[in-house]
């Protein structure tokens, strides 16, 4: 199974297993390259297949963002600059997000339970990490992930949501339920 349900030679739900491959082996200035963001209208020559508008959901294109962003990869995208939606760019002009993809470090996936997957990141300070969760199932899922496993001498964070823009309540912990084929994305900052 891949996303878009189309027969492509590769799809954003097999990347999930080549990232967290890779991710062992980035450093500092090396970045790895998960290949083009294939968002919008792809023409008028895409590479694979007849131009079009890319098969993405909103869900899933965010999901593609947030996952190269927390892997590092470069940021090029794969579409018609002349044609884009309002959502793709918003999507790639997040500056909250972009920070996570141009100034995290030790970027990896902290848990795999299948269908639900988490990455987590050091940010430039300490004290300050990022965690994406992301759905990969067919159905709405509830993830959680404890705040005390990033390693951060604390027993509250405060949370920002990078996608929504808006500061969580402190907490121990992220639970969230997500869509099919959703993320999330949050900056974490250990209280003192």
């Amino acid at each position: 199974l891949q996303w878009p349900k189309q027969d492509w030679s590769q799809g954003l739900l097999a990347q999930f297993a080549v990232t967290a491959k890779w991710a062992p082996l980035v450093e500092a200035g090396h970045w790895p390259d998960a290949d083009m963001l294939p968002m919008a209208y792809l023409g008028p020559r895409p590479g694979e297949g007849k131009a079009r508008q890319s098969a993405f959901t909103a869900d899933e294109a965010r999901t593609l963002m947030t996952l190269w962003c927390m892997f590092r990869s470069p940021l090029f995208i794969g579409s018609n600059l002349t044609k884009l939606d309002n959502g793709t760019t918003a999507l790639l002009t997040n500056q909250d997000v972009i920070q996570v993809d141009q100034h995290s470090k030790g970027a990896r996936q902290v848990m795999n339970e299948g269908q639900k997957i988490v990455w987590a990141a050091h940010g430039d300070s300490e004290g300050l990490a990022y965690v994406a969760l992301f759905n990969v199932a067919e159905n709405a899922q509830t993830i959680e992930y404890p705040l005390q496993s990033l390693g951060m001498a604390s027993v509250s964070f405060s949370m920002r949501d990078l996608w929504q823009h808006n500061e969580l309540d402190q907490a121990d912990r992220i639970k969230i339920i997500l869509r099919p084929h959703a993320s999330a994305l949050f900056r974490v900052t250990a209280n003192k």
